[in-house]
């Protein structure tokens, strides 16, 4: 509320409206190499991922939490058009049900650095 003095008849005040907008972010992630088949598992192989959050104004997400879930899954892989071929552990023809040996790992929080 403005008032005037009584002796004034007029003045003037500027001021700013701004609008208030939910903070916007993207996050992206990445493996390298950035396609990882391992069909034998071997000691001491790894894929390196990483992850990165930016604000859509420009900033990095500092210190924001992070919940990383790491899954593993037996796999088979057959090139593009050559059926013949299989890497992997096979599976006979007349079995139509599977070991499935999944497992998935959760680690704690994670911060961005």
């Amino acid at each position: 509320m403005f008032s005037l003095p009584d002796s004034q008849s007029s003045t003037t005040h500027y001021f700013k409206v701004q609008e208030f907008r939910k903070p916007e972010y993207e996050v992206s992630s990445m493996i390298r190499p950035t396609v990882a088949h391992y069909c034998y598992p071997i000691v001491d192989e790894y894929v390196i991922a990483t992850c990165q959050g930016k604000l859509f104004a420009g900033g990095y997400l500092n210190d924001a939490n992070v919940q990383w879930t790491v899954k593993a899954e037996t796999t088979k892989f057959t090139p593009p058009k050559r059926s013949d071929y299989i890497f992997g552990r096979g599976q006979p023809f007349f079995c139509w049900f599977g070991n499935n040996n999944e497992t998935e790992i959760s680690y704690p929080e994670k911060h961005f650095q």
